[in-house]
């Protein structure tokens, strides 16, 4: 199904979704880099370490449980979602939005609602759950997937759990 072209209309551009490539790498690394500095400086006890190796891998090498997704704007890298895929058709398989980024030129015209739609809409088949994990301060990644459906969980962690039935 990828990719997707949309209109913005009220810019004048279009957002283009479609699988990452070798060249997108480099920019979803740094992207990746940028806000993990961002979380670090805003959130309490923040000690993850840095982890789109695993995705941008996949890249070149295919794997069926991970992929990156790219959103263009203007022609342009403007951002990216990373997803995992874990357990099995017979008993549904669970679609992780794992990381989702949108450079900060490029926030406020729907890049990242699109991103999420994108991924939701291109699932695995019986796929029967969405689950993201945010850091408590992460207000814009939070209102975004409460927006798309998805319900916050208490699982007795620092972070919290975004889950959407589909």
């Amino acid at each position: 199904m990828l990719p997707i072209c949309i209109s913005d209309d009220m810019q004048d551009t279009t957002h283009f979704i479609r699988p990452a490539t070798a060249r997108d790498i480099p920019r979803i690394e740094t992207l990746h880099y940028l806000t993990w500095q961002e979380h670090r400086t805003r959130e309490e006890g923040f000690d993850t370490a840095p982890f789109i190796e695993t995705y941008t891998a996949s890249v070149t090498h295919p794997d069926d449980s991970r992929a990156i997704v790219v959103a263009e704007r203007r022609g342009q890298f403007a951002g990216y979602a990373a997803i995992s895929v874990t357990g099995g058709p017979l008993k549904g398989r669970r679609l992780g939005i794992d990381d989702l980024a949108v450079l900060p030129q490029h926030q406020g015209h729907g890049l990242g609602r699109t991103l999420l739609d994108t991924v939701l809409a291109n699932r695995p088949r019986r796929t029967t759950v969405a689950m993201a994990m945010l850091w408590p301060r992460n207000v814009a990644a939070r209102d975004l997937l409460l927006k798309a459906g998805f319900e916050e969980r208490d699982i007795g962690a620092r972070y919290k759990a975004y889950r959407r039935r589909l």
